[in-house]
């Protein structure tokens, strides 16, 4: 009963440093946006979703074409732009081809990085896969 007590006041912040952990890794290793998924990082960096944006490109045969994504999934472009990893680009890619043929979708995540002294706006690659309809199917 003692030992219950005595650690009490520690279950708070180790779930806290958990999360943090958690957060971290998934922004280094998952392109995370360090804004979301607990926000640890948040203030030390511009890598804001608004400051993402998500690309799609289709191809059909030997023709590739960039794409719009439909209002309809701005959602799943949203989740897209937050953690960019290849389970939320494939139904992203599922959905997109209801409306667009394609056999192969490209989606590439940029964000805006700004010059150190100018705060002239660069944008970078963040994450970019390309995703087989035909193989996803098999699936």
């Amino acid at each position: 009963m003692w030992i219950t007590r005595s650690l009490a006041p520690l279950v708070a912040p180790a779930l806290l440093l958990g999360v943090a952990g958690v957060q971290i890794h998934q922004a280094r290793t998952a392109h995370l946006s360090p804004w979301k998924g607990g926000g640890f990082g948040m203030f030390s960096t511009t890598d804001v979703v608004a400051n993402r944006t998500l690309r799609a490109y289709a191809r059909l045969g030997g023709t590739v074409r960039e794409v719009r994504i439909p209002a309809a999934l701005e959602d799943e472009a949203e989740r897209a732009r937050v953690l960019p990893s290849p389970r939320i680009l494939r139904g992203l890619a599922r959905a997109l081809s209801e409306t667009v043929p394609a056999e192969r979708f490209r989606f590439e995540l940029w964000r805006q990085r700004f010059e150190p002294g100018t705060l002239a706006p660069h944008p970078t690659l963040v994450h970019h896969l390309e995703i087989d309809l035909a193989a996803e199917a098999d699936r």
